[in-house]
């Protein structure tokens, strides 16, 4: 089973986002299942799958992500439009 996370960043580039995930995978030793993106409206988002629930949770809460069935780990109803992963 996969476990899916969204994120929506607006206001950040691809290069950027795609430079912070890469280094939060790589902090908490973990390789995506799958990693696409796209653009349209404002922004971009990402669609991020991974084999480990724990993982999913812990990636959707440091970057304010939507977790599988649009359940926001961090109790927004709506992800942040601009805020930075902390």
């Amino acid at each position: 089973m996969l476990y899916i996370v969204e994120v929506r960043r607006i206001g950040i580039s691809l290069a950027v986002s795609m430079a912070e995930m890469r280094t939060w995978f790589d902090h908490h030793r973990i390789d995506p299942a799958e990693f696409d993106h796209s653009s349209g409206g404002p922004g971009i988002t990402f669609r991020i799958a991974f084999h480990s629930e724990a993982a999913a949770l812990a990636f959707a809460r440091a970057f304010h992500g939507r977790f599988n069935n649009g359940v926001d780990p961090n109790g927004a109803a709506f992800w942040p439009a601009t805020d930075p992963p902390p």
